[in-house]
């Protein structure tokens, strides 16, 4: 596969596959930080706009709330 010179700069260079893993798994904690960032932040300026029904609505911020709790986990 051939890649751009700008991207091989960034790309670390990788003897194994165990150090692969734990790149891949520093990258994962990093994004879940950012997405639980994201959610918490979204949750307490969720209001009801009238656009759908209230119980969409009160799914909506159900699904956050479980989405939180499996990030936490």
């Amino acid at each position: 596969m051939i890649v751009a010179d700008n991207i091989k700069i960034v790309i670390p260079k990788i003897e194994s596959a165990k150090e692969c893993m734990g790149l891949m798994e520093q990258c994962s904690q990093i994004a879940e930080k950012s997405l639980v960032g994201t959610l918490m932040n979204t949750l307490p300026t969720m209001e009801f706009d009238g656009s759908h029904t209230m119980h969409e609505h009160v799914i909506e911020i159900t699904n956050i709330i479980a989405r939180l709790k499996t990030l936490r986990e």
